[in-house]
């Protein structure tokens, strides 16, 4: 099989529809995915060969827009033209993990199990990162600081300590507060609001009875109760047993 060929022709059809793919390309980003097509943008003379060009320059001679499916294909194929090119075999392993909005090609079981393999090769015996030299230099140096340096962290001394707490006087503490975002109306209302009656994380339903037991109504919480009923007061202690009734009426914790 020419691959070399179909290399060429894959990024050829892509460059003579460049103009369409850009329009299809901004449409999709401007739809959020709605229309449109999702296209990536391709070296085709590969940087680790000394490509030139950006990935967002579309009309540069280097670069292809291609879809998902055609990239992951064009780096497939650059591992049968190049296979002992290791940062070539590392790309495609690349194309096989989604990104993070998971725009890219899935590849089927065999496929992701040969770009596994050929990225194992690439990374045994003297190919690990661990075992070149820049690398070892690297392990070896950092060894010797964690020897020569204690890691444990940063102490402060003494005096240091007096100057932060001299530092905070009642005045600052009462400026700082004042002028905390947090401390604002609007901030200590909404915080309010977030605990108040259900939005409470302890909120427990209470069930609303006659004297006679005979059930009335359910409340998401006594807060919510109180609020229905006028602030009857007296509602917590007939839930918890030290009371008969509040309001005229018997309350229990809905099971």
């Amino acid at each position: 099989m020419d691959y070399q060929k179909i290399y060429n022709q894959i990024n050829e059809r892509a460059k003579n529809e460049l103009e369409l793919r850009k329009l299809n390309k901004k449409l999709w980003k401007d739809t959020k995915g709605e229309f449109g097509i999702y296209y990536e943008a391709h070296h085709i003379l590969p940087k680790c060969m000394k490509g030139e060009g950006r990935t967002y320059d579309l009309d540069h001679s280097n670069i292809a827009l291609l879809t998902a499916r055609e990239h992951f294909l064009v780096h497939r194929i650059l591992t049968r033209l190049y296979p002992k090119n290791l940062k070539i075999i590392r790309s495609f392993w690349g194309m096989c993990n989604q990104d993070k909005h998971g725009n890219r090609y899935i590849p089927n079981a065999k496929d992701y199990e040969e770009a596994r393999i050929l990225f194992s090769n690439s990374i045994r015996g003297d190919n690990h990162p661990n075992k070149k030299l820049e690398n070892r230099k690297k392990l070896l140096w950092s060894e010797e600081r964690k020897k020569r340096q204690n890691f444990s962290g940063w102490k402060m001394n003494n005096e240091g300590r007096e100057k932060i707490k001299n530092s905070w006087t009642k005045e600052r503490k009462l400026e700082h507060s004042k002028h905390n975002p947090a401390n604002t109306p609007e901030a200590l209302k909404k915080r309010k609001d977030s605990m108040f009656g259900s939005n409470n994380w302890k909120a427990r339903k209470i069930n609303q009875y006659t004297k006679h037991g005979e059930f009335i109504a359910q409340y998401p919480s006594i807060a919510d109760a109180l609020r229905e009923c006028g602030n009857t007061l007296g509602i917590s202690a007939v839930c918890c047993g030290r009371a008969k009734t509040a309001g005229g009426f018997i309350w229990k914790y809905a099971t």
